[in-house]
């Protein structure tokens, strides 16, 4: 992995020599923190260690020995094995794997933090080249879980650190056989085989698929930890039938998916060859449409205006002889008895009689006696001319 920049600032020394270790001395011996004099005279609380360490007040910072730093080195879970009861490392401690210092916390706020300061490195690098390794001691992570509304105890962290990784005696099988959680019918986890570029161990035991620890810890993909180890398991047994089941189910459910697609598909190509059908029936339509309006008479020459307008004419003659003093009195008696009158003619006589021996209103017979009129001259059924008529008056 290519080293990452990182902005290295003048050394405290140089940026803090305007404070006078006098003023330091003082609060010290007032008993005030590091990080209370840091906040006090405006500088940070490791400055305010190295000030007084130079002076002779405190001593060097504790370190392991060269032993101890080789068994951390070997196996990521070596703090969390040692318990709480008389450790190597304190709780409120933890290992910096490259220099054995023993520190609260490697990767503080700021560009002033050990892993920063000490080794120009991010906590990103000091991970891949020691993967699993702790940056907090777990009394800070214990704190910060109850901060968060947790309740894990110190023992609890450290219990689940040394839980989360093979043990150096098994790590040496698991080197040598990468099917040994077939071998020994290990069905809970796998064992990440992965080596940092200084030869470092990892021996994470994932409890399910092992792509996100390799790609958060190690930058690798499934597709290059399989090369590098082709028969190592990436899941374990024991989720084998539960992925099937999801498999099958995500099978299943895309199976189902597709037959409906299939299906609307299907209804798509019903409909399509319908809304064809529909068209060319439209069209056809359409074209017998514009065929008879082609060959339609004009209005005038349209029975409804040729039979329309000749009744509109006969009606006043008709009106006048209804309204004779004769007819009046008694119109249907005079009429079918043979009412004799110059004045008009034997035609418009016998469409008034016609019309009055019907079951017509009095008012009304002056226009069916025009119907009957025209209906006898043009040799047409009553109902015909009536017809005709009364679309004539509504076009009208």
């Amino acid at each position: 992995m290519a080293n990452v920049n990182v902005t290295r600032n003048p050394p405290n020394s140089e940026i803090y020599s305007h404070i006078p270790i006098a003023e330091i001395v003082k609060l010290h011996n007032l008993g005030y923190s590091h990080r209370k004099i840091g906040k006090l005279r405006g500088m940070g609380p490791a400055a305010v260690g190295n000030r007084l360490r130079k002076e002779g007040i405190l001593g060097t910072f504790p370190k392991v020995t060269e032993a101890q730093l080789k068994e951390a080195l070997n196996d990521p879970a070596w703090q969390a094995r040692q318990g709480v009861i008389d450790p190597v490392v304190p709780t409120n401690r933890v290992v910096c794997l490259e220099c054995r210092e023993l520190k609260c916390e490697l990767n503080a706020n700021g560009n002033h933090s050990h892993l920063a300061g000490k080794h120009h490195m991010p906590a990103a690098e000091y991970k891949r080249n020691h993967p699993g390794a702790r940056l907090v001691s777990f009394k800070r992570s214990a704190a910060q879980n109850t901060r968060q509304g947790r309740t894990k105890t110190i023992q609890d962290l450290m219990a689940e650190d040394a839980e989360a990784y093979v043990t150096p005696e098994v790590w040496k099988a698991v080197a040598r056989d990468e099917e040994w959680e077939e071998h020994k019918g290990i069905m809970k986890f796998v064992v990440c085989r992965m080596r940092s570029p200084q030869g470092y161990r990892c021996g994470f035991k994932s409890k399910s698929d092992l792509h996100l620890h390799l790609k958060a810890w190690h930058g690798l993909t499934s597709a290059a930890y399989r090369e590098l180890f082709p028969k190592a398991l990436q899941l374990p047994l024991g989720a084998y039938p539960a992925k099937n089941k999801i498999a099958k189910t995500y099978a299943d459910r895309r199976r189902k998916e597709i037959s409906e697609l299939q299906a609307s598909d299907k209804r798509a190509s019903e409909l399509e060859a319908y809304l064809k059908e529909t068209q060319a029936q439209l069209k056809e339509e359409k074209v017998k449409r514009d065929h008879l309006r082609r060959r339609a008479k004009p209005d005038n020459q349209k029975q409804k205006t040729v039979m329309g307008s000749q009744v509109e004419a006969c009606l006043p003659r008709l009106k006048l002889l209804f309204a004779h003093p004769q007819i009046v009195p008694d119109p249907r008696r005079r009429l079918v008895n043979g009412w004799a009158n110059p004045d008009f003619s034997e035609s418009e006589k016998a469409a008034a009689r016609n019309a009055a021996i019907g079951r017509t209103l009095t008012k009304d017979l002056p226009l069916a006696a025009a119907r009957w009129l025209v209906a006898i001259q043009n040799g047409l059924t009553f109902d015909a001319v009536k017809v005709q008529h009364n679309k004539y008056r509504k076009g009208l």
